[in-house]
């Protein structure tokens, strides 16, 4: 059988090939996260894993200039493909032999991804984060003071790649301004952005030479999603 170290060199050629034109406009960070997801996605995108690549692709496509909503419909149909793309046709070096034996393995990884049970639709929207509850993490931010409206449920997923991202179901615009308010009030400064997607560059950490980038995006009128991350100096 094709050793896994082969395979893990040509996905992550493939990655190259698939993501760079898509991510002139987008940070270092979310590059070096999609290879790393590419790493740990041999055997298919874990659940964790593709929800981060939506996140991210949604967020390409809407610096090219779609919507959100377009763009996070296109992210959804692109995620299971974004690793699976023809590998045979981008490798010409391989022999005979490995080929056969690499089209059997994406046969297979496709067919277990058809048959995984797909995750009730309502414990998805419970907790689209990794984790549960408020994050304590917060305070690393710079936004310890920040509180959770009442009335929604919370969960997290924090990254390697020095970013923290924060959802809020059973949310609504009310549930979004109030977040909205309490970030302008923390950081003494009016968020930009209008409707359903604010964002806060560049905020610097007090007492440190970090700074933070902060956007908050309300989604489908009843999820709120905040994400943290370092700005890129």
């Amino acid at each position: 059988m094709l050793k896994k170290g082969l395979l893990l060199v040509i996905t992550l050629l493939v990655v190259g090939f698939v993501i760079t034109p898509l991510v002139q406009a987008q940070t270092a960070a979310q590059q070096q996260e999609l290879e790393q997801i590419a790493r740990r996605s041999m055997n298919g995108l874990s659940p964790q894993d593709r929800q981060r690549v939506v996140q991210i692709m949604t967020d390409m496509f809407v610096a090219q200039g779609m919507s959100r909503q377009q763009a996070a419909q296109m992210a959804e149909m692109s995620a299971d493909t974004l690793f699976l793309t023809d590998i045979v046709e981008m490798t010409p070096e391989l022999t005979p032999e490995q080929r056969r034996q690499l089209e059997e393995q994406q046969r297979a990884d496709q067919r277990a991804q058809q048959t995984q049970p797909a995750q009730p639709q309502q414990q998805q929207q419970r907790q689209p984060g990794e984790n549960a509850g408020w994050p304590t993490q917060l305070r690393d931010w710079g936004f310890a003071n920040l509180r959770q409206p009442t009335g929604t449920q919370s969960s997290y997923t924090t990254y390697e790649t020095r970013a923290l991202e924060v959802f809020l179901t059973g949310a609504n615009a009310n549930a979004f301004q109030n977040i909205k308010q309490q970030i302008d009030t923390i950081a003494g400064r009016q968020m930009a952005g209008s409707g359903s997607n604010y964002t806060l560059p560049s905020y610097r950490l007090s007492g440190s030479a970090r700074s933070v980038h902060v956007e908050i995006y309300l989604i489908e009128g009843n999820q709120i999603q905040i994400t943290f991350r370092e700005s890129q100096q």
